[in-house]
């Protein structure tokens, strides 16, 4: 397999982009076939790329059977911290672009399809290897978990966002609810600006770069406090949660999910008063409280 150095990236024939961060994204036209070309420049981003794509051979086998397409692995490497992994690029647009939806009255149907595609991953049972899969022993996980639950919410204590009281309160809550602990194939990342229409009926489906056989119905929490606290659309919102339960209800869903919602919505409490945002930060933490005192999740 050939390999590429970092110094000789920017001067690859046929790159129409290069995005400075500790990951490269350059497009290329191969033939007639376009694709993209991901670096990575750090050991860790080097992890997250090839994760993606040992989560993508998985994933673009069992979601076709639902019209949804995962970019195709044309080919990866690696030297020393560097890696790379070249993906056929997918046409069409994204669904939304970080902090709103594309106006378009069909997303609705697109919230349907986005919980068949975590009712799809639900299903499945892999052993292929997955990097940044969480660990089966549900011991290690609370205790990583745990502390790094524990890190963010010393910071936030810091800072005033939250009290002792409530923190205390999270880490008692998280423990009851490792009864819960199961593993599933999990996305990580099931959001509108990493959904594309192809124009065919098809959906695309990209960035797994954190994906794996991670504790279930964890896409079901973070997407549910995307849409909540970032898009904060709340007729989005309900309509995703209305459809998780219908389809999930039946497996315990109301009390399994509240283990991965116990550490997602404190994590991005934290991220939304980095950014000063008043509004997300009061609607996450309204669910934290629901979350923490086990109560019924309403929006």
């Amino acid at each position: 397999m050939s390999k590429h150095r970092e110094s000789t990236i920017p001067e690859i024939e046929g790159a129409t982009r290069i995005v400075e961060r500790a990951r490269k994204r350059l497009v290329f036209t191969d033939g007639e076939r376009p694709s993209v070309t991901c670096f990575a420049k750090t050991k860790e981003a080097s992890l997250n790329v090839l994760n993606e794509a040992a989560w993508d051979r998985v994933g673009r086998s069992v979601l076709a059977s639902i019209d949804v397409v995962v970019p195709e692995v044309l080919d990866e490497g690696r030297d020393g911290e560097l890696a790379w992994v070249k993906y056929e690029q997918l046409g069409g647009r994204a669904l939304g672009d970080g902090e709103r939806l594309v106006a378009d009255p069909a997303f609705g149907g697109v919230i349907d399809r986005a919980v068949e595609i975590m009712q799809v991953l639900d299903g499945v049972q892999t052993t292929s290897p997955i990097p940044l899969s969480d660990p089966e022993d549900p011991e290690i996980y609370r205790q990583e978990r745990t502390h790094r639950m524990q890190e963010g919410a010393r910071q936030m204590v810091e800072q005033g966002v939250l009290t002792q009281t409530e923190v205390d309160e999270a880490a008692e809550a998280f423990s009851k609810q490792m009864r819960h602990y199961d593993r599933r194939l999990q996305h990580h990342d099931i959001l509108p600006w990493h959904l594309f229409d192809l124009g065919d009926g098809r959906l695309g489906l990209i960035d797994a770069e954190f994906g794996g056989m991670r504790v279930r119905f964890y896409d079901a929490a973070y997407t549910l406090c995307k849409l909540h606290a970032t898009i904060k659309n709340d007729e989005w919102t309900r309509r995703f949660w209305a459809c998780c339960r219908e389809v999930f209800g039946s497996e315990g869903f109301d009390e399994k999910v509240l283990l991965p919602m116990s550490f997602t919505a404190i994590r991005e409490m934290g991220e939304r008063h980095q950014r000063g945002d008043q509004e997300g930060f009061d609607r996450l933490k309204q669910l934290v409280h629901s979350v923490l005192h086990e109560r019924p999740i309403t929006f």
